[in-house]
């Protein structure tokens, strides 16, 4: 039987955590190359493993739209270093 993992572990060592949102586009928080404003979420966790970060979280978020009558539904990574 496999032991449970230790979720504490990967929190580890992390000093600085950034989020990403496909519904949000802000520039790199450590060069000012990228990810683009027009790359998708995919691009934006590769630029910043780039960066030396690992991936702590994916997954999907449901907001409401401005005007308040529709959702949307987001994906979200968080990730760390």
């Amino acid at each position: 039987m496999n032991p449970q993992p230790d979720f504490g572990d990967i929190m580890q060592g992390i000093r600085e955590v950034i989020q990403l949102s496909s519904n949000i586009r802000k520039p790199c928080s450590h060069c000012s190359t990228g990810p683009g404003l027009d790359d998708d979420v995919g691009e934006g966790i590769n630029h910043y493993l780039g960066h030396g970060f690992r991936i702590l979280h994916v997954g999907q978020e449901t907001q409401w739209a401005p005007d308040g009558k529709q959702l949307w539904h987001v994906t979200v990574a968080i990730l760390g270093k």
